[in-house]
């Protein structure tokens, strides 16, 4: 039993590391506020307190595991994201573009493909 307590009464040994916590908090900050979400709203959608999500964006708490991924749920991330272990998220954008085009059969998806191409290679002369 003393095993078992003492197993749950430690801190996460992956936020251990100063510099990974203040990035995460610094992550949920910034996820956080790309939203629109006050802290208050972003505490109601996790069901914590407002102090919390205070604690958390200023680098002063330690999230379990299971409120981690409450955070990166409500913000649309991946956990890895989160920690930084993803340098390049996937943007809302192609998220739209990979739901409009899985709705499509795989002829409707060559014809889309074949119609953006073009536009693709124009917008990069531009550029």
């Amino acid at each position: 039993m003393f095993l078992h307590n003492e197993l749950f009464m430690r801190k996460p040994t992956i936020l251990h590391n100063n510099s990974l916590l203040s990035a995460l908090a610094a992550t949920i900050a910034r996820k956080r506020r790309e939203l629109g979400l006050t802290q208050a709203q972003l505490a109601e959608l996790i069901d914590v307190e407002t102090d919390t999500v205070s604690r958390m964006e200023r680098g002063l708490l330690t999230p379990s595991l299971e409120r981690l991924i409450d955070y990166a749920n409500v913000l649309n991330v991946s956990v890895g994201a989160l920690l930084g272990d993803i340098p390049n998220e996937v943007s809302k954008t192609e998220l739209e573009w990979t739901a409009l085009l899985n709705e499509l059969s795989a002829s409707d998806k060559q014809l889309v493909l074949s119609l953006v191409k073009p536009l693709i290679k124009r917008f990069k002369r531009r550029h």
